[in-house]
């Protein structure tokens, strides 16, 4: 089954570029304007987020945090054209991304064959339907057996988060 993908950024042309590449290598994409957008969108399941650092109305970071509430195990890229490559902003990109446990961190302009590299490697990883099942019951309070989580556990053998 095609992985599913949620794109979020406010620029109409980088939001339909990302699409199409993604759409190009047998993604299901579904895209966002807006944070709210995106929100709502994730009643559905995705497999992973790629969303913008900055928007109008909030950021990619806040929006990853609000979006893990909803799919728990959701894998991230979060891109921004607004850091550079000093020190400095290198520290602000690696502390945000452990602040919310974001994958991946890129900065624009993302060539699209780092993009498609990017998401392959992270789904490769992908610690498997029933981590997501367990992730969703913890999210909405719902009861978890040991069972499931042996089975789940047995799975991740291997899985690794990037940090």
């Amino acid at each position: 089954m095609p992985h599913r993908i949620l794109i979020v950024d406010d620029e109409p042309l980088v939001l339909d570029g990302w699409a199409r590449s993604l759409e190009l290598e047998g993604f299901i994409v579904e895209k966002a304007q807006s944070a709210a957008e995106a929100l709502r969108k994730c009643d559905e399941d995705f497999d992973l987020v790629l969303l913008d650092f900055l928007m109008p109305g909030g950021n990619g970071v806040e929006l990853l945090a609000r979006i893990r509430k909803k799919i728990p195990a959701i894998r991230s890229v979060i891109v921004s054209g607004k850091l550079d490559e000093s020190a400095e902003e290198a520290q602000i990109a690696s502390d945000l991304k452990s602040s919310v446990e974001a994958d991946v961190f890129l900065r624009k302009p993302v060539a699209d064959t780092k993009l498609v590299e990017t998401i392959n490697h992270l789904l490769a990883e992908n610690p498997g339907e029933d981590w997501k099942v367990i992730g969703r019951r913890v999210a909405t309070g719902q009861r978890v057996t040991i069972d499931d989580a042996r089975t789940a556990a047995q799975k991740l053998k291997g899985f690794r988060k990037k940090k």
